[in-house]
């Protein structure tokens, strides 16, 4: 049959004529609809394209008020039914605010010692689950209401259980540069990801969003995956001068060149990072 489809759901057609909300990606196009008087989010898939069955699996698995609800799918025309984020995504937030420095330190820093707790504490729950989120950074994390921290997207995601061994199995598939950890970039056999590789990624989503939504390294301007790895090997962004102690501690575990001396998310969940007013 076609699968599981979500009920109660209307006027999709509707909401896509509309082109309301809607963002296209390189693999689905996601907008607003409504289902019994409320928003939800539809993601339709691009045919041919991977990743929407990783997405069901893993969502199928994981509950937790951090990460997307997914409230059904349609397998024979790939479309997702969504928990919508009213407040987008991260990244659109903070280019909105990121003009005036005093907006941004009221409406975007403020948040960041909220939003660590909240990003380790979903990637928590996905770790325990036996998953690598495998794509974290500011567009894949959405707001929710009181601009609380929801982590979508898990088209990249991997299953590998929770053996350390099986890990070392998986064979990583590079997406954007800037964003993937020293270990995924090694080339041959060398290669490898692990739930460390989202916590470097959380590190480099949590510092973008503290420096204006950068991208890390983008002035690098990588050509090649073996210039990335290279590169990466020793360097990491810049933390500005007047940032906490405690956050540059923070990163720098983060986004620790050996993916085992790494902060965990448990870790990353559990530490109360000082506010900047």
């Amino acid at each position: 049959n076609g699968g599981v489809v979500a009920a109660g759901v209307r006027d999709t057609s509707a909401a896509h004529a509309s082109h309301e909300h809607e963002r296209v990606g390189t693999a689905a196009r996601v907008w607003r609809a409504e289902s019994f008087g409320s928003h939800v989010a539809v993601k339709e898939w691009k045919g041919g394209m991977d990743g929407f069955q990783d997405e069901v699996l893993a969502l199928r698995l994981l509950s937790h008020p951090r990460i997307v609800r997914l409230l059904g799918a349609d397998l024979s025309t790939e479309t997702m039914y969504l928990e919508w984020a009213p407040k987008g995504d991260l990244y659109e937030y903070g280019v909105k605010h990121g003009r005036d420095r005093d907006v941004y330190v009221s409406k975007v820093m403020h948040y960041i010692p909220q939003w660590a707790h909240q990003l380790g504490s979903a990637l928590a729950v996905v770790h325990a689950a036996g998953i690598i989120h495998y794509d974290v950074k500011p567009a894949n994390v959405l707001l929710s209401h009181g601009l609380s921290l929801i982590l979508a997207d898990f088209s990249h995601s991997m299953y590998s259980g929770t053996d350390p061994a099986a890990w070392r199995q998986l064979t990583p598939v590079v997406g954007t540069l800037q964003w993937a950890a020293p270990e995924a970039l090694a080339s041959g056999p060398t290669a490898f990801v692990t739930p460390a590789s989202d916590m470097y990624a959380a590190g480099l989503t949590l510092w973008s969003t503290a420096v204006g939504m950068e991208v890390p390294y983008a002035h690098q301007g990588f050509r090649s995956q073996q210039e990335a790895a290279t590169f990466v090997a020793t360097e990491r962004p810049t933390c500005v001068g007047g940032w906490p102690e405690d956050w540059r501690r923070t990163f720098a575990r983060l986004w620790h060149r050996q993916a085992g001396k790494r902060m965990t998310a448990a870790e990353l969940a559990a530490t109360k990072l000082s506010s900047i007013e």
